[in-house]
């Protein structure tokens, strides 16, 4: 690792450029915690752009950018003063900033190839604060600008914590870069007032805490100085730091310990936090019985849209933290898919009266003793950082940095996540760990023993390219009038239980008994025979079907009959009368579907047995199968299922039962619970508590007639298209965003609220049109202890919150705003939401027409099924397949979000539309001026 000493000049006071307001100004209670007297670290590694006119002393240009940029950052030109009470002020006295010029004889790929901490001598590129926990009375930010000889720089921070967090850091570094490419103003407008984060409650006013948790931790902070946990009581000079990076192999690896359709769903934050939390646990040796709290550090600005707490362009402390709390025998004995659940519904619990709660305990603490809470584990994503398109300088780009475990290293006993690139080049995660050294070690070996799990899978993660090949457009085959190939060795034929099942009569829940869930749903699975494999069935079709048969022995109910009781509502008699089996062939190869495998899938017809009436589903089977062999040794299996009895989550979980038990298993790995009750409407009352306003507004409109186009359509008036959202789609949606959402919106929110947008303008919406957003959510796995969707449910759990505006403010809002509307839609199911959609949804069986809704755009996420580990067959591997836009249409007219590779071989996510032909044409226009235009934060000027 290199080694070098920097060339340092004199620090110097730089002051703001011209002369601003001499006040004093009052920090927030999350800003005036003791636990933030420190100065944070930030460091940027940037690589001069060949050919570019830039400055030729990017230390000067970044002199005067600094000057201009105090002018509207003033009251970090000041100086913090403590008055009374211990309570800090900021006295804007514009006395200036430090800046340190320095040089160092080392060369940007001397730091390493890939950029990864520990950054060698990272000392070197950071001025020195002199004690990082004296902040009254001193410079707020203190700023190194380090020349490299290959024309390079490195540009690190030290900046007081109580005036600043990691998004205003970013925010004032991003104004630096903007000014030094010579812009007029920064393009966000920096905000102070510190008041909205300030509690009006009295001292002595009863707290409500922000969950269970806080009450035993705070109580616990007076006993500090008594803690038991290694972390707070081992010194510094015996702490050592490590840093983890995990790629797409190590992500792949982790998610195959989680259940196949759920390991798309999580997320790598989440997914990584659990594990390392897990770990660190372990490692640190705490005892059985003890609590362990993990605590998320969360950014607020942008949530709740138009409630939003956070003004944009708030540089103060902005993050909430919330906690959630196991003992040590929970956390490490569970499976890991509830330590992520629990991960996940932390994250997610930060609302706007959590965050009201949260100021108010900070405010209570002040008159504590600064301490470590002991046994947690704080954790902080800081990816954002790297998607800072803000920070390229037009004559040199930001390639690497983030918040180095240096400067106050008390403050570093987390993690934070930040962004790098691999070994490989692949976009990844790097998570900084600092442990005693023998729990280091200890932590080492888990690792080692993860990297034999990595070893292991890696045959699986590893895929055979075929040879290129061109889109099939038909199929030598010919189909008989019940969709089955003529040719097959076999008529369609009833599949029965392999043994005897109770014979009842089953109800259903009252999101299963909706009427517009009247008719078969249909998925369809392409695989690959894996070379080399032996095992691979003599006889594929009949292993099929005696898997098939063994499954409905515990999905008896699947074998049975839907009956319309009283009132309409549907019931299930559990006959044993068997499900529908077809046989096929085709001759055709895998690769001739096109390589890369997407929809629309040629001839997918003929991939499906024809289930009748579409829509037509009592008394007769509740699932048709057809199983196509390729004369590759390939296959396709192709699904249609009553949706009334199961939704896309559950076809899945039945696919891999089969799966697993054509492979031999004894039983299946998830057992099929019923528990209908659980989703059925709990009382009788007329009255019901809408899940949102948008509900009541959408229901009250059911009895209206409908000028809307996508109902009043016919089907043949319909077109369908799929569209490709690979790396390069995503970062041209990820550039219309400012810095930190472009970095923390998935890649669902972008599509969803670009898809919705450019799809009601092509509609041709009046703009006083109200239009409105449902997604539909899986409900499976949320609120973890008190989870409602019990492990192995298979009837219908999905839920389907409502966002609503009028056309105008839809298409004329930032995108940002529409982002954020889709974020907290998604974020807004919550246990009790979920029982008042039930309750709404059995209101609502007074409209038995009901099918379709007006103005209404649906769209689910359904990438899980690709994620799908639980579909590989030893012998055969899962290469495609999804949700088409085939059998019931009228139940297509929203979207699909399937996972794909696109034609780089990228993952991708293609999205399914159904609209009127004119209005595709027009649909495409709007997106193509959202994918092509790729300047950062432009306003689109739509069609509308």
């Amino acid at each position: 690792m290199v080694s070098f000493k920097a060339r340092r000049r004199e620090p110097e006071l730089v002051a703001p450029a011209r002369p601003t307001p001499r006040e004093t100004k009052a920090l927030s209670d999350i800003d005036d915690q003791h636990a933030l007297r420190y100065y944070e670290t930030v460091i940027g590694f940037f690589r001069r752009c060949s050919g570019d006119d830039g400055p030729e002393d990017p230390a000067e240009a970044a002199r005067s950018a600094l000057a201009e940029a105090l002018v509207y950052y003033y009251p970090v030109a000041g100086r913090l003063r403590e008055e009374a009470g211990g309570k800090l002020v900021v006295d804007c006295t514009a006395e200036g900033v430090a800046f340190v010029e320095a040089d160092a004889d080392v060369r940007l790929e001397d730091f390493g190839e890939p950029l990864l901490p520990p950054y060698p001598c990272v000392e070197e590129l950071l001025c020195d604060p002199g004690d990082t926990r004296d902040v009254v009375g001193r410079p707020l930010l203190l700023m190194q600008l380090t020349r490299l000889k290959c024309g390079g720089f490195v540009a690190g921070f030290h900046m007081c914590h109580n005036i600043a967090d990691g998004f205003g850091i970013i925010q004032l570094m991003i104004t630096i870069a903007e000014l030094a490419c010579g812009a007029e103003a920064p393009s966000i407008l920096p905000v102070w007032k510190r008041e909205i984060l300030s509690t009006t409650h009295s001292p002595r006013t009863p707290i409500t805490y922000p969950n269970h948790s806080y009450e035993p931790l705070l109580n616990s902070l007076d006993y500090a100085s008594e803690s038991d946990d290694v972390m707070l009581s081992t010194p510094l000079d015996e702490m050592v730091v490590d840093y983890f990076v995990f790629g797409p192999r190590e992500m792949k690896a982790l998610e195959s310990h989680v259940p196949g359709y759920l390991a798309h769903s999580v997320t790598s934050f989440e997914l990584l936090t659990a594990v390392m939390w897990r770990c660190r646990t372990i490692a640190l040796g705490y005892k059985s019985g003890q609590l362990v709290r993990l605590m998320i550090t969360m950014n607020a600005r942008g949530r709740w849209n138009r409630h939003t707490l956070i003004p944009w362009g708030y540089y103060g402390n902005a993050h909430f933290s919330p906690i959630a709390e196991l003992t040590v025998d929970e956390l490490c004995k569970q499976p890991l898919i509830d330590t992520v659940e629990l991960v996940h519904r932390t994250k997610v619990s930060v609302t706007k009266e959590c965050m009201e709660s949260m100021v108010q305990t900070i405010a209570s603490l002040r008159h504590k003793p600064c301490a470590d809470p002991a046994r947690t584990y704080e954790v902080s994503d800081t990816k954002w950082i790297a998607a800072g398109n803000g920070l390229q300088l037009g004559w040199a780009e930001y390639v690497g940095g983030g918040i180095p475990v240096a400067g106050d290293i008390t403050s570093k006993l987390g993690s934070d996540h930040m962004r790098c690139k691999n070994q490989d080049g692949e976009d990844s995660t790097v998570v900084s760990m600092l442990l005693p050294r023998p729990a280091m070690d200890r932590k080492r070996n888990i690792n080692a023993k993860k990297k034999c799990i990595i070893s292991n899978n890696e045959d699986v993660l590893n895929t055979n390219s075929a040879p290129a090949a061109s889109r099939i457009t038909s199929c030598n085959t010919s189909t008989d009038k019940n969709g089955v190939l003529q040719g097959s060795p076999d008529e369609p034929q009833l599949v029965s239980p392999a043994w005897p099942t109770p014979r009842e009569t089953k109800p259903l829940s009252d999101i299963d008994d909706q009427h517009l869930l009247r008719y078969y749903e249909t998925v369809v699975g392409f695989f690959r025979t894996c070379p080399g494999r032996t095992d691979r069935p003599a006889d594929l079709m009949r292993a099929t079907k005696a898997a098939l048969a063994e499954a409905l022995v515990y999905y008896y109910p699947v074998a049975g009959r839907l009956r319309e009781e009283a009132g309409a509502k549907l019931v299930v008699d559990c006959t044993a009368e068997g499900v529908v089996f077809v046989e096929a062939e085709a001759d055709v190869a895998l690769e001739e579907f096109g390589e890369p495998l997407l929809p629309p899938y040629p001839c997918l017809e003929e991939l499906l047995c024809d289930p009748g009436e579409i829509n037509a589903v009592i008394g007769r089977p509740l699932l048709f199968m057809q199983v196509t062999e390729l004369k590759c040794g390939g296959f396709v299996a192709g699904f249609h299922m009553c949706h009334n009895i199961a939704d896309g989550f559950d076809m899945i979980q039945f696919m891999i039962a089969v799966a697993e038990l054509a492979v031999g298993e004894a039983s299946p790995s998830i057992l099929p619970v019923w528990k209908r009750e659980l989703l059925s409407k709990e009382h009788s009352s007329s009255s019901i508590t809408y899940p949102n306003p948008a509900y009541e507004s959408l229901l009250n409109s059911l009895g209206f007639t409908s000028d809307d186009v996508m109902l009043s359509t016919p089907p043949h008036g319909m077109v369908a298209e799929y569209f490709v959202f690979g790396q390069r789609e995503l970062t041209s949606l990820r550039n219309h965003l400012p810095g930190d959402l472009a970095g923390s919106a998935t890649s669902f929110e972008l599509i969803t609220a670009v898809m919705w947008r450019c799809r009601t303008i092509a509609l041709g919406y009046q703009s006083s049109k109200r239009v409105r957003l449902m997604i539909t959510m899986n409900a499976r796995g949320r609120w973890n202890h008190h989870t409602l969707i019990p492990w192995g449910y298979y009837g219908n759990a999905h839920f389907s919150p409502i966002a609503e505006l009028t056309v105008g403010e839809l298409c004329r809002q930032p995108f940002a705003d529409t982002v954020e509307l889709v974020r907290k839609t998604k974020l807004s199911v919550t246990k009790e939401r979920m029982r008042s959609i039930v309750d709404t949804t059995a209101y609502i069986r007074q409209w038995p027409s009901l099918v379709t809704m007006d103005k209404t755009y649906e769209v689910s996420d359904t990438r899980w099924i690709a994620a799908g580990n639980g579909f590989q067959l030893g012998w055969a591997e899962y290469v495609g397949g999804g949700i088409p836009l085939a059998g019931d249409l009228t139940s297509k007219l929203g979207s699909h979000h399937m996972m794909c590779k696109n034609e780089d071989g990228e993952v991708s996510t293609v999205v399914s539309l159904l609209m009127p032909r004119l209005a595709m044409e027009r649909f495409k226009k709007e997106m193509d001026v959202w994918l092509n235009k790729t300047e950062k934060n432009l306003i689109i000027t739509s069609s509308l």
